[in-house]
């Protein structure tokens, strides 16, 4: 359902306006708030925000839209039903909601007048002026989007021709895709978009999605396999001057967890303090407080893990190897065993101050 079709006399848009569009759900709405104060701080142009959510209270909506509105800012909510979205896979254990899947049809649930929107996932601080970015000509094309891996992009940050997904009916495409094909969806609506737009996006600079673990694998390419989706000053260029900060990734990587992997947690939490959520406490999780300060930290603890069962099981007698190699090298398994493993390291370290050598060699890594 649509809300604020009908546009009141302060709300009349021009065609100077810079359409920003975001999905809210309730696990993000108290950090989005961080997301607009960026926006509205560093843009010197007419902002307008549409902001799509479910599964959110009315009351908290209203408080959100009272925010921005006290800032001089135009702002058109959209409240849909996740059930609408009721096809597409989404396991319980997974980091995201059905919410992701909702900017697929943004082309729909938006006016039809509005024909170019930026997309901004809600874990976003834009660090500069959109201007640039929003003025680049996308005509012939459905999106315009940072690649990650050759041939395909990051959905989080989307320059939407709304008129071509219209036209050449990309949301029905894109859901079609899905219906058919659940179990290629690994990171769900992102590669569903990346199927059926093959060919019809153009490629930004990574300064427009610059999260820490999207411009690392961009590195690791051209490390490993000499790929240069971007030269080396354009990612560069990301990580000193970054005009759209992305905290992507799991958990290790968002800036409302204390002891977080980004590099740029600082900013997000100076955006949020002139917000209501200024004293909002960091979350605490024993896998980043044990991980704290290790460079690369996320696969060191990984190896660690696996050469801790060696060292303890590789002397013992053969079968127990036998055994627990085969329960780490089954991905269900292996994740209790990391998960009690881990935990006994963080007892360990946190209660009795035992140091742990995570030292990795350079031939485990490859």
């Amino acid at each position: 359902m649509q809300e604020d079709i009908s546009l009141p006399t302060n709300k009349i848009m021009s065609n100077t306006d810079i359409n920003i569009c975001l999905t809210i759900d309730k696990n993000y709405i108290q950090y989005v708030y961080a997301t607009i104060n960026s926006i509205i701080t560093n843009n010197k142009s007419n902002i307008v925000f549409h902001l799509i959510y479910a599964d959110i209270k009315q009351k908290q909506i209203s408080k959100l839209v009272k925010w921005i509105e006290e800032n001089n800012v135009k702002v058109f909510t959209y409240h849909i039903s996740l059930s609408d979205f009721s096809i597409c896979p989404n396991n319980k254990d997974s980091r995201l909601s059905r919410t992701a899947y909702v900017r697929i049809n943004i082309a729909y649930i938006l006016p039809l007048y509005i024909s170019k929107v930026l997309y901004l996932d809600s874990d976003i601080i834009v660090n500069s002026d959109l201007q640039e970015l929003y003025s680049i000509c996308i005509d012939s094309y459905a999106i315009a989007c940072v690649e990650v891996i050759e041939n395909y992009f990051n959905s989080g940050v989307m320059l939407m021709n709304l008129s071509y997904f219209r036209e050449h009916s990309i949301p029905k495409k894109v859901f079609e895709f899905i219906k058919l094909n659940p179990d290629k969806l690994e990171c769900f609506d992102q590669d569903a978009l990346n199927d059926v737009l093959k060919g019809k996006y153009l490629k930004i600079p990574p300064k427009y999605n610059a999260g820490d673990i999207l411009l690392q694998t961009l590195e690791k390419q051209i490390r490993k396999s000499n790929l240069y989706i971007y030269s080396e000053e354009e990612i560069q260029e990301a990580y000193d001057k970054p005009v759209i900060i992305h905290y992507a990734g799991s958990f290790h990587y968002k800036p409302w967890y204390k002891y977080t992997f980004h590099s740029k947690q600082d900013l997000f939490l100076f955006y949020l303090k002139a917000t209501p959520y200024k004293n909002i406490k960091l979350k605490s999780n024993y896998i980043l407080y044990l991980m704290q300060n290790i460079e690369d930290p996320y696969f060191h603890l990984k190896e660690y893990v696996k050469q801790y069962l060696i060292k303890i099981f590789k002397n013992k007698k053969g079968i127990y190897y036998y055994i627990i190699m085969i329960l780490y090298n089954n991905n269900k398994t292996r994740k209790h065993i990391f998960s009690f493993i881990t935990r006994l390291f963080y007892i360990q370290k946190r209660f009795f101050h035992k140091h742990f050598d995570f030292v990795i060699s350079e031939a485990s890594k490859k």
